[in-house]
């Protein structure tokens, strides 16, 4: 077995693994993450195996073999030239020089045309896409600004698969539930009922414009343009699709109203805390209204505030045990509390942007786009309490 195959088997296995209740998510993902990245370079030098050692046997016949370029770099590759990434700083040029129609230096293109071709001779998935691959840095970036709008999408372990998963969600357990038995006695057979979720993907989409003019702004100031344009806008529509959907996976009994439609009560709160099972870490998420008219004036039955402060990262306090993180998709009056670590999230087709010409208006469209889906796989490790309405 080569290891090629060693590494295609250990990412079926991770697949595997990563549905398990309990799966180290975060080891896992970064292990997924570092096979797929040699797993593109072993491919990457498959393709070009032929054509270098035909440029070696020429290089050799001409003198040239071992050459340097004018900036000392080794090259590396058919005919010369230079190995590039899309974490290339060059590519990343030559990227913003593509969607903003500027001509690209001999080097840019080089680098778009290397990147490109190796990343869609990589790509393996359900879905393919002719669109540019996205510099890292860039990506990161997005990556970074919708993780610190979005309290939901930092605190949930995101699985950029770049394929479709199953995850399985026992919803019973009819017998044989772990318990103690005497000694040399076996625990009755075991029956439970298993839902199997397939997180096929939910389509973001986005798009926004710019005139010529304002198309030919510096190669920075585009892409603090892009990141911020499309960490809004994506960042938005996954966070309020995540928010609903653990809402709607609620389990029914863990769905409270409160008696007014103004304020939370105290012990309507221990109740809502009280309704969860399974549940390690509680992060209540709130909108800023919630907190700030709800929850900060907040006492007890001896009125004392229960609201307080806290130093911890992220947080915007804590209450009842729980620590508070802003979420502007949890909606006006409404508290949902549970254990984030729960929640599974795959994204099939990371967040990738294309563009076009309108010439008639004389600008250039970008348009977003992003595929992913996330599930509850405990639905009473959440719990939610909204005011009163009418």
């Amino acid at each position: 077995m080569n290891r090629l195959q060693e590494i295609e088997q250990r990412l079926a296995a991770i697949r595997t693994e990563c549905m398990n209740e309990g799966a180290d998510l975060d080891a896992l993902t970064t292990e997924a993450n570092s096979l797929v990245e040699e797993r593109r370079a072993l491919l990457n030098q498959q393709n070009d195996s032929a054509e270098r050692r035909r440029a070696l046997l020429a290089a050799i016949a001409n003198g040239t073999a071992g050459a340097h370029d004018e900036y000392g770099f080794k090259m590396e590759g058919p005919e010369g030239r230079r190995a590039y990434t899309n974490a290339s700083p060059e590519y990343r040029d030559a990227f913003f020089a593509y969607i903003s129609g500027r001509n690209m230096s001999a080097e840019q293109r080089t680098a778009f045309d290397n990147v490109n071709r190796e990343v869609r001779a990589a790509f393996v998935g359900t879905t393919t896409t002719e669109a540019a691959a996205m510099p890292k840095q860039t990506l990161n970036e997005i990556w970074d600004l919708m993780e610190e709008q979005h309290s939901i999408l930092n605190d949930v372990t995101i699985l950029r698969t770049g394929v479709v998963i199953k995850v399985v969600k026992r919803t019973a357990i009819a017998q044989g539930k772990g318990k103690k038995v005497n000694e040399g006695a076996a625990n009755d057979d075991f029956k439970d009922t298993k839902v199997a979720v397939e997180l096929t993907g939910n389509d973001f989409s986005a798009t926004c414009t710019l005139s010529y003019a304002a198309a030919t702004m510096s190669i920075d100031a585009l892409e603090a343009f892009i990141v911020q344009d499309m960490a809004d806008q994506v960042g938005n529509a996954m966070a309020a699709d995540l928010m609903t959907t653990i809402k709607d996976a609620i389990n029914t009994a863990n769905k409270l109203t409160a008696a007014s439609t103004t304020v939370f009560t105290f012990a309507e709160l221990c109740s809502l805390f009280g309704s969860l099972k399974r549940c390690r870490r509680m992060v209540a998420y709130v909108n800023n209204a919630t907190l700030y008219k709800q929850l900060v004036a907040l006492v007890d039955a001896q009125g004392r505030p229960i609201f307080q402060q806290t130093a911890q990262e992220g947080a915007q306090g804590a209450i009842i045990g729980a620590v508070i993180h802003l979420e502007d998709e949890a909606g006006d009056g409404c508290i949902v509390v549970g254990d984030p670590s729960r929640i599974r999230y795959n994204m099939v087709q990371d967040v990738m942007v294309e563009t076009d010409k309108d010439i008639k208006n004389h600008e250039y469209i970008y348009s977003g786009y992003a595929r992913g889906q996330g599930a509850l796989i405990d639905d009473q490790s959440f719990a939610m309490m909204s005011l009163k309405t009418g």
